[in-house]
């Protein structure tokens, strides 16, 4: 019995093929060189085997999604780029099946074996047993990728040596030699690529949990409003306690923040002018320094530091308007005599207008002969 045992055992491990045997294995043994298809087949065959009692029985297909996983891995290791899993997968599949109709009729009695079939199988056997199994990929565009994405580029020595597996006397072996900077810098991109993968998870959690936060104010205010509408409709009629004590809805709580924001004492008003013909000194001074210190143009600098002054500094200053322009040239080209007659009467409040790019040029040249002098 255990005889009987052991040798179907033996009959189920190994498949022969005109004296070439194929025995399943646990894994592609291919040592230093590329596999071999004889190596590829036994895995195939050791995927496929008959279930045991309980387990699922594994396709064909699903077998040579595997071997293809595994076969594309050792390619890569050896710097040998191979084609896409999926093309890999059919490849194998198709050579299996042609492996299978070939033992199916070797060990069929009433099949004829002969002379074309016996040269068709030993060609077979050749290519899967005296050079390496090829599956390496003949689109530049892919194997760029590929290198990209390993940050590994193939080299003649790796040409010559897939050339020799699969095509020459299968004799080139892969000596792995791994630079130690290439593998600090692998080994760092690896760690750098663990750490976005980390903060991105945070992200995601903190959105859920904020997500979550929004549903429960949102459930808070909905009870709100419809024990509000309620009230109104004369369904219930609360009392002034428990309207007191009723918690703050969302856009309510948002209103008091804002008012406790509000600053509660405006700051002073800064006049920009002392007088119709003088301005400020501090204006001056500033006005002058900008324009000494940044390139930007008068008219620009102009609108700059009424808008800084209005929307910071709490002022109510303006810019030189058409009308006020002709008044406040009229005020600066005033002589001496006009000022001893009686002056027109002028309606308009320049305190508060900023002056015009004329009125600032003298004090720019003035500030200009300073500097030269100093």
């Amino acid at each position: 019995m255990e005889e009987e045992q052991r040798k179907t055992r033996s009959q189920r491990v190994k498949k022969t093929l005109d004296d070439v045997v194929y025995q399943e294995a646990e894994e592609i043994f291919c040592g230093s060189k590329l596999p071999s298809g004889q190596a590829v087949i036994g895995r195939i065959m050791y995927l496929c085997k008959k279930a045991g009692p309980g387990q699922r029985q594994m396709s064909a297909e699903e077998a040579c999604k595997i071997v293809s996983k595994e076969l594309c891995d050792i390619w890569i290791h050896m710097n040998v780029y191979p084609l896409h899993e999926s093309s890999v997968t059919r490849k194998l599949r198709e050579m299996y099946e042609h492996f299978k109709v070939l033992h199916k009729q070797n060990e069929s009695i009433k099949f004829n074996k002969t002379d074309g079939w016996l040269k068709k199988v030993r060609e077979f056997n050749e290519s899967m047993t005296i050079k390496a199994y090829d599956i390496r990929t003949k689109d530049a565009e892919y194997q760029a990728r590929l290198e990209e994405q390993y940050q590994v580029k193939m080299t003649a020595n790796d040409d010559l040596f897939y050339a020799d597996n699969c095509h020459g006397t299968f004799k080139f072996t892969c000596c792995s030699t791994v630079s130690g900077s290439w593998l600090k810098q692998k080994n760092r991109r690896e760690k750098r690529q663990r750490s976005l993968e980390k903060k991105k998870e945070n992200a995601q959690k903190l959105g859920k949990e904020t997500s979550k936060r929004r549903l429960s104010f949102s459930d808070e205010d909905s009870s709100c409003d419809s024990s509000t509408s309620e009230a109104a409709f004369g369904e219930i009629h609360p009392a002034p306690t428990d309207l007191a004590n009723r918690p703050q809805t969302r856009q309510q709580a948002a209103e008091q923040s804002s008012e406790d924001d509000q600053p509660h004492q405006k700051l002073p008003e800064v006049k920009i002018r002392t007088g119709r013909k003088q301005i400020r000194e501090s204006v001056i001074r500033t006005t002058v320094q900008c324009l000494a210190n940044y390139k930007v143009s008068v008219n620009d600098l102009i609108g700059i530091v009424v808008s800084v002054a209005n929307g910071i500094f709490d002022q109510n200053w303006h810019l030189t308007s058409e009308a006020d322009q002709g008044d406040e040239e009229s005020v600066l080209e005033e002589s001496e005599e006009t000022l001893t007659a009686k002056r027109r009467r002028v309606n308009t409040d320049l305190d508060n207008v900023f002056p015009s790019r004329r009125t600032l040029m003298p004090y720019m040249e003035d500030a200009s002969y300073i500097e030269d002098g100093c």
